[in-house]
């Protein structure tokens, strides 16, 4: 999947919570899904291949200082392939209730 994917597409992407309850999102909430999901798909344009599914959340550590979430999640694509991506998530501005995607290794 590497060699399918762009890595400035999937650098950052911004997502406003639709619901907001003030933390930062878990790593398979349904907005950090939704997100990751748009991340591949637009990354994936170009090379008619479609995200699946993620699987298998899990958080990997939390600095509470900094408010950054670091998760891991299986990535399945329409070609069959599935592999493991790590992301951070972070506020872009809390007061708005926008928190941040970033792909970290995929």
């Amino acid at each position: 999947m590497k060699k399918l994917i762009n890595a400035s597409s999937l650098v950052l992407c911004i997502f406003l919570l639709s619901a907001c309850s003030g933390d930062l999102p878990k790593c398979g909430d349904k907005d950090s899904k939704k997100l990751l999901s748009q991340i591949f798909n637009d990354a994936l344009k170009s090379e008619s291949l479609k995200f699946i599914q993620a699987k298998n959340f899990e958080e990997k550590g939390f600095n509470k200082d900094k408010e950054i979430r670091v998760c891991t999640a299986d990535v399945m694509l329409s070609n069959g392939e599935e592999e493991e991506v790590t992301y951070n998530l972070y506020w872009q501005d809390k007061k708005k209730a926008m928190f941040m995607l970033k792909i970290v290794d995929y």
